[in-house]
């Protein structure tokens, strides 16, 4: 990992409904040598008791860190390139859960053990939207026009095992290559969450959130995106009108004309956490700041937040949780356009 210093100006806000705690810090991880110079593409990471998983696309590896005192520590990297079993093939998405870590990459999705032992890998059929570990199953959310349900859960060697979720539009099935495909890719984007008893969907272009039993139920549904503020409420409004009631996909320079919400989400606890984009929709400019949402799990409604200001072209991109003195610590990526480096957010001390 780069050594510079990003030179950052912190100012510290936190505007919040019911603050969790005030007066916290911004401070750079040190990262073991051994990890130097592959932050250069996070795709996602996650935290598992005193470890953080990181998914690196360019080195087709999952590195394994360990938190010591309040640096990382270089433990292994789980998989290696290729298309084999126990091979990965830039990684995309991770989730762990009772000593094991689900690994998406653009071919397949494997399994592994938290100490890097190859237990299974599958190649789900549908394109990828998110998937989250379970007890003895993974739940992946994918896009494929002709099924009616968002989620499927499989069994570690890949077998079917139900369907939840039920899509509530549904398009138009054409040659692969239609504008409806995309559509639904954009629409049905998100994330998900487990805890023990439930299920959580995450809007990423609408702001809602979902909660549904195991079994499938919908329990509780929030539209978020009037609380999020006016920035999110607009980016929702200005979704709706070009993913859905537009009969066509806008698009500048090959990209859709879509605006995200948040960037990433975590679920910690009681609490599920939003990293909000850096984009203002209303002024078009950027947001120079890490800006960081809390909602509870019981009623889907948001409790705090938290707000960094980054210097500019600084930006976040992932986010993580972990519990120290029982507190939680943001951990997130800084991107610059030097690269990525490690950063925690916690209460001062």
């Amino acid at each position: 990992m780069s050594k510079r210093h990003l030179g950052l100006i912190v100012f510290l806000i936190i505007s919040v409904a019911k603050a969790s705690y005030a007066d916290l810090v911004l401070r750079k991880i040190v990262v073991d040598a051994k990890g130097e110079g592959f932050f250069r593409a996070v795709t996602d990471m996650v935290v598992t008791d005193d470890k953080i998983f990181l998914a690196d696309f360019f080195s087709n590896e999952v590195f394994c860190y360990q938190f010591k005192g309040d640096n990382l520590e270089y433990l292994r990297s789980i998989g290696n390139p290729g298309q084999g079993p126990g091979d990965i093939q830039k990684p995309l998405a991770l989730s762990a859960h009772e000593g094991r870590i689900a690994i998406q990459d653009q071919e397949s999705l494997s399994v592994f053990s938290i100490d890097g032992k190859f237990i299974s890998k599958f190649k789900p059929l549908s394109f990828f939207l998110g998937l989250v570990l379970g007890h003895d199953r993974v739940y992946y959310m994918s896009s494929n026009l002709s099924e009616r349900y968002l989620v499927s859960s499989y069994s570690f060697n890949g077998k079917r095992l139900s369907e939840m979720i039920e899509k509530k539009l549904r398009f138009k099935a054409g040659e692969p290559d239609s504008i409806e495909h995309f559509r639904e890719r954009l629409v049905y984007n998100g994330q998900l969450w487990l805890d023990d008893d439930h299920l959580y969907f995450i809007s990423r272009y609408f702001g809602y959130i979902e909660k549904y039993s195991l079994a499938g139920e919908l329990l509780l549904r929030n539209d978020l995106s009037g609380s999020l503020g006016d920035n999110a409420k607009k980016k929702s409004e200005i979704n709706r009108r070009e993913l859905i009631q537009s009969a066509e996909l806008k698009s500048i320079k090959g990209k859709f004309q879509c605006l995200e919400l948040f960037l990433d989400s975590y679920f910690d606890g009681e609490y599920l956490y939003l990293l909000m984009s850096q984009h203002d929709v209303l002024n078009n400019k950027p947001i120079n700041e890490i800006d960081i949402r809390r909602i509870h799990s019981s009623d889907l409604c948001l409790s705090s937040s938290y707000s960094i200001r980054l210097g500019e072209k600084q930006w976040g991109s992932n986010l993580c949780i972990r519990t120290v003195d029982d507190e939680p610590v943001f951990v997130v990526d800084i991107n610059t356009s030097e690269g990525q480096e490690l950063y925690e957010i916690r209460k001062g001390k």
